[in-house]
């Protein structure tokens, strides 16, 4: 097949990192699997190259791939008897290989594997299920306020939350570190920083509407625009939340018209879900009050993760996060 010129460098570009970004059906397997050949041409053996993929079937068809070329051209016939032995693999397969190999250098048993997520999963609702069931036992007056506050009629709501919180932090190195952090950090410096994240964001919705509006005038007459203008009252600017009701089109509107028009309400719905907190007094007690809650779901997950990781190491399982910190 014919490669593009991009394509050409992506083959043949050698010492030093590359990256190659390119969208569905562009070729990237062909271009990847031409650039193990372009190796091997440069005196480089198949079983000295390493090729990871995220799926086993993505790597079996580059195995394939790279074994048909092989066998078009005789010259390759040693590279043939190597390919069943190359490092042409997943990610996780690799790394848990790694891991098998040198497992002595991290106090770890060689006989461990990686889990099927589906099994964690499992295990983690357990886990979570137990720590809220000790919870609902010692009277924890943030839990008890946690509960009554915020689940209406169980707290699978809080438990999914609190486990989709988890799994985002699997990655992080240093876990307990981490949400230590988050706590040290209720003070007047945070705050006056989450307050000025919270200002610009506030700022960029109120200038998409002002876009919407632009828009608008060159599609309307002014009789309608100024009405517009005037249902957007100056307290809507001033990031109040006063409810707006937007004048009825005039009849025989255009397509284009009501679009923009249905545009702009979204925003203007969008941006009450940014502007339901009151002034800065109220924003900043906010703040403060929800310090218990935060404080009370770090420790619910420093002993998850504790009890998570006792579970893993006692079972000789870990997920690709896992080998992946390691």
């Amino acid at each position: 097949m014919g490669f593009t010129n991009e394509q050409i460098k992506a083959i043949e570009e050698s010492g030093k990192n590359i990256i190659v970004s390119a969208g569905a059906g562009s070729g990237k397997t062909a271009v990847l699997t031409e650039r193990v050949l372009n190796k091997i041409k440069n005196g480089i053996h198949i079983n000295q190259i390493l090729v990871l993929t995220f799926t086993r079937a993505a790597a079996n068809e580059m195995k394939d791939r790279i074994r048909e070329k092989l066998l078009s051209n005789k010259e390759y016939n040693k590279e043939l008897s190597l390919i069943d032995s190359a490092y042409i693999t997943t990610f996780d397969s690799f790394s848990l290989s790694i891991l098998k190999k040198y497992h002595y250098y991290l106090n770890l048993p060689k006989d461990i594997s990686i889990s099927e997520e589906a099994i964690i999963n499992i295990e983690k609702n357990k886990i979570l299920d137990s720590i809220f069931d000790k919870y609902y036992l010692i009277n924890d007056n943030r839990f008890n306020d946690l509960i009554n506050n915020f689940c209406v009629k169980d707290d699978k709501d809080i438990k999914k939350l609190i486990l989709e919180i988890g799994n985002k932090l699997e990655l992080k190195i240093n876990i307990n570190k981490y949400l230590d952090n988050i706590i040290n950090n209720y003070n007047s410096i945070y705050i006056d920083k989450i307050l000025e994240e919270y200002k610009e964001l506030f700022k960029e919705k109120i200038l998409d509407i002002e876009d919407i509006l632009n828009e608008i005038s060159y599609v309307v007459d002014s009789e309608y625009y100024d009405k517009l203008i005037n249902s957007l009252s100056n307290n809507f600017w001033e990031v109040n939340n006063i409810l707006v009701k937007l004048p009825n089109l005039p009849k025989g509107s255009s397509e284009e018209v009501k679009k923009l028009k249905e545009e702009l309400k979204r925003k203007i719905d969008n941006i009450y879900k940014y502007n339901i907190y009151g002034n800065r007094e109220e924003i900043i007690n906010n703040i403060y009050e929800s310090k218990k809650y935060v404080s009370l779901i770090i420790d619910i997950l420093k002993e998850y993760f504790n009890k998570l990781e006792l579970y893993k190491f006692n079972n000789l399982i870990f997920s690709f996060q896992d080998i992946a910190k390691l």
